[in-house]
């Protein structure tokens, strides 16, 4: 089992922090809500609490108006009187333009009621008008108890109170402008952190209210009165909780709050990327989590060569730039108030590693001289005033890291490829999973991913990194016979604490190699040789594959946008579908590309170069400023283009003008020998030159990509023998990228080309529905519903089958002459790739002869005892019945089936 990383040391110096008093339930995230701009926190504290509501289709809508019918529920939902509006609707309103049957009559018949809202005078309210910043303000604040007695005319007087309060800091104020929802909830937002008030007629003057609240007879905000909740602001996530449900700690406490199941988390991604930072957060009545709203006050990061004490205390330069440390700080764990510049406190040990109250310098020269585990980096984060409140320290050590063979999804279990690593079983765990820094599921960790099991968060958590790098290992540096630093395509890469681990067979197995100088330049002789480099999260070099076409690994297919995490930040993204089939999304060096006006309606199926920097980000090759190599889509008459966008205004952004390079090819097929015949194809070289080509070419080893997508809107991987079959002779539209006499890439467009040939399968269940005949068949990933398109299926039974557009072929005829099937079969022992089986006992019950099975790495075993699974060869074991299945002229069995059956008869 992969060992769990223990690694993780955190620094805590937490300054004490000052917090004013104010929930509701949630809501999801809003697709067009900016998370830069200033409506963003208010816009979800407002979903959070119920007072503003999306859109069915996930959009918010921040720049729409609001209409004054619309702005009466707001106000009676932020007075907390959504119940008493519900038994004001039908009820004839005090308004002509009003009808009692109006969907907002309960709403404005309470709002009314409260003196919330007085119409023109005339008996009009005017319900469908768009309502003004200044009408906004006004309602809002007679929700205080302000009202019309102050000083001065309306709405100035209001204005001019609102002003005082801070309720306009953050908006360009317009009084008679439309207001907008993003600005509603500004003003909004502001509005409930301000106190209840009454008016004294006698003194002409409003004053604070006060009630008593936990024993305290003080004044009151308007979230805590309507709402019974509470806000904490600028308070420091010191650790977060998985163990049931999702719970933060603050400043250390020891304490845990739980966030309801529907709250927000406004500026961050999702729980992982709210730990070790500044947030602000709203509870209901229960002392829960509503909403939580990250404060971005900057990080620093830096190696340890990086960092220097200064000769004035508390203060530090990093990166040549010079922090102070929070003034007052807390002892952890004791709490205990202290001037000492910083306190160490191992996450998994909780202290003991270190006493508490360790000076800054004392940590950092136990790390200097080796004291204390190596460490990848130092991250600083601020606080509001710019300084250093925490100091968090990462090491991603190569051989705690596992390189993924497969992930079995049933069974909840990973295996992995390292000699010394081998599997991480997740059926019994509470488990999380982060890609790439952002939350993610089992299903989408991929083969050569590397991971990382840790068991912060009081669960199992996965952090995965998918990132990998494709070139030539052209020079390493070396330092005591370790190598410390690679380059790959002139870009150098740090290596990995404790070195990398190698694969020398294109990523079949992979072993330790303790980054010894003459593993990479005597043994395996990959100096010169094109690898792929397989990065930890610090975009260290953890593995690395030799023996590899990297050219194949250096183009893809553009897959669309995606959010990634870049340093802190979650950004805009692409995603590239690999050679190998993989799919990974990466931040740009430059994201310029995502600002052109046709990038969102081209962005899927461009056919790219690229590569990854040391820093992880995606670099696309470019040629005289286009897009590199070349534009594929379906058909641009089917495209929809955006509105003011031409075709013209597109095809100067490709390197072949208006050529359309999805052309009709005539190609001849050898079945038997692997091998295309062209004839004046046109084709592409790596460089994205035009140039014809002509002869007959080996496709073994080319990748051949399908843009035709299947149901789930996926690009496909086409087997080299469905592509010989699907020819036939006849044109196919496609493009070849050739180097030399190589073809490296077939990219087509083909709906009849789909999967691949000689997949095998157990048929659970068969029917007919209005569809035609179907199969559910159970496959490594899952059970699937297919149709079948030719070939008789029964229930419980093994076939191997071709997959087209999503249906099922049988050759009947060659499916009766493939399979030699044996059994049922007791096993008797299991050896390596031998399993042992009993063929006959004799009269007495005793073994008389036995026969050895060959199984290897494609065996596929299944469980038909009950309901059918996908096991691993770990699962089967001594005493169990099986039948295999083995293909006519194969010597290894491609399946092993645990049955409940009679074994064979006795002798």
């Amino acid at each position: 089992m992969l060992k769990k990383n223990n690694k993780l040391i955190t620094i805590f110096i937490l300054a004490f922090f000052m917090f004013s008093i104010v929930g509701s339930a949630g809501a999801a995230q809003f697709s067009d809500v900016d998370p830069a701009t200033d409506a963003t926190p208010a816009i979800y504290k407002l979903a959070a609490l119920g007072i503003l509501e999306g859109y069915p289709d996930g959009t918010f809508a921040p720049d729409n108006t609001i209409t004054r019918a619309e702005f009466a529920k707001i106000a009676v939902v932020t007075a907390g009187l959504e119940r008493v509006a519900s038994g004001m609707t039908g009820v004839p309103t005090q308004f002509n333009d009003v009808a009692a049957d109006h969907w907002a009559s309960g709403w404005i018949n309470v709002a009314a009621a409260q003196d919330f809202v007085q119409g023109d005078g005339d008996g009009i309210f005017r319900p469908q008008d768009q309502i003004t910043q200044a009408e906004v303000v006004t309602v809002l604040l007679r929700i205080l108890g302000y009202n019309d007695n102050l000083s001065g005319s309306w709405p100035a007087n209001y204005i001019a109170k609102a002003a005082s309060l801070g309720v306009l800091d953050d908006i360009t104020f317009i009084a008679n402008k439309a207001a907008t929802r993003g600005e509603v909830a500004i003003i909004g937002s502001e509005v409930l952190e301000q106190n209840i008030v009454v008016y004294e007629a006698s003194n002409n003057l409003f004053r604070e209210a006060r009630k008593t609240i936990d024993g305290d007879t003080r004044s009151y905000i308007l979230l805590e009165d309507k709402f019974e909740s509470e806000i904490e602001t600028d308070q420091l996530v010191t650790d977060v909780s998985l163990d049931e449900g999702i719970a933060f700690e603050f400043n250390s406490s020891g304490d845990f709050i739980e966030l309801t199941e529907t709250a927000i988390i406004a500026n961050a991604p999702s729980w992982n990327q709210v730990k070790e930072r500044f947030v602000d957060y709203v509870t209901n009545d229960d002392g829960d989590i509503v909403y939580i709203s990250v404060q971005d006050y900057g990080t620093v990061k830096a190696s340890l060569d990086d960092i220097e004490l200064n000769t004035r205390e508390n203060e530090l330069s990093i990166n040549n730039r010079n922090y102070r440390l929070a003034d007052e700080v807390v002892l952890l764990p004791e709490d205990e108030e202290t001037t000492l510049e910083a306190i160490f406190v191992d996450r998994e040990l909780r202290g003991n590693l270190l006493p508490t109250g360790t000076s800054l310098q004392d940590f950092i020269d136990l790390l200097d001289y080796d004291v204390i585990p190596a460490i990848d980096s130092l991250e600083f984060v601020l606080n509001d005033d710019g300084r250093i409140a925490l100091i968090k320290a990462w090491a991603w050590e190569s051989d705690e890291a596992g390189i993924v063979d497969n992930v079995n999804l049933n069974r909840e279990r990973i295996q992995y490829k390292n000699s010394d690593v081998r599997t991480t079983n997740l059926a019994d765990e509470d488990y999380a999973i982060l890609i790439n820094g952002l939350q993610a599921e089992l299903e989408d960790i991929q083969e050569n991913d590397v991971v990382y099991v840790t068991d912060l968060y009081d669960v199992t958590l996965l952090v995965v990194m998918s990132a990998q790098v494709p070139g030539e290992l052209e020079s390493i540096r070396v330092s005591d016979g370790d190598v410390t630093e690679v380059r790959v395509n002139g870009t150098w890469f740090d290596v990995a604490i404790n070195g990398f681990i190698l694969s020398a067979d294109a990523g079949s197995d992979f072993y330790n190699a303790k980054a010894d100088v003459d593993q990479i330049d005597g043994k395996y002789e990959i100096l010169g040789e094109d690898v792929v480099l397989l990065l930890n999260p610090e975009q260290k070099v953890v593995g690395i594959i030799s023996d590899v076409d990297a050219v194949a690994r250096n183009f893809g297919i553009i897959d669309g946008t995606a959010a990634v995490l870049d340093g802190n930040q979650v950004v805009k993204g692409i995603k590239i579908f690999r050679a190998d089939g993989s799919v990974a999304a990466y931040p740009l060096k430059d994201d310029s590309i995502l600002d052109e006006p046709d990038f969102e309606l081209l962005k899927k199926n461009w056919f790219v170069k690229y590569s990854i920097n040391s820093d992880g980000e995606l670099e696309l090759e470019f040629k005289e400023g286009k897009i590199y190599p070349i534009f594929i889509d379906e058909r641009f008459e089917e495209l929809e283009l955006p509105k003011g966008i031409e075709f013209e205004d597109i095809e100067d952004r490709f390197v072949h003008g208006d050529e359309w390079p999805l052309d009709e090819l005539n190609l001849k097929a050898d079945t038997d020998l692997n091998v295309i015949t062209v004839n004046n194809g046109d084709a592409f070289d790596l460089d994205g030159k035009h140039k014809t080509i002509n002869g007959s070419f080996d496709i073994s080893n080319t990748t051949i990509f399908n843009l035709h997508r299947d149901d789930d809107g996926d690009i496909q991987i086409v087997d080299v023998e469905d592509f010989l079959d699907s020819i036939n002779d006849d044109s196919v539209n496609a493009f070849l990228v050739v180097d030399g006499n190589n073809i490296e890439y077939i990219v087509l467009y083909d709906e009849e080309i789909v999967g691949t040939t000689g997949n095998i399968a157990m048929v659970v269940d068969t029917g007919r529905d209005i569809g035609g005949n179907y199969a559910y068949l159970l496959l490594p990933h899952g059970t699937v519903k297919y149709y079948v398109d030719s070939g008789n299926i029964e229930k419980d039974e093994i076939i191997t089958f071709t997959l087209k557009s999503g249906e099922i072929f049988i050759n009947e005829s060659k499916e009766a002459e493939k399979w030699d099937i044996n059994g049922p079969y007791e096993i008797k022992s299991i050896s390596g790739n031998i399993i042992e089986v009993i063929t006959a006992f004799n009269a007495d019950g005793n073994v008389e002869s036995t026969r050895n099975i060959v199984v290897n790495s494609d065996t596929i075993y299944y469980d038909n005892e009950n309901s059918p699974i996908i096991l691993e060869k770990d699962d089967i074991a001594r005493g169990d019945i099986i039948k295999v299945y083995r293909e006519v002229g194969e010597t290894a069995v491609a399946v092993v089936e645990l049955v409940d059956e009679e074994v064979l008869p006795i002798r």
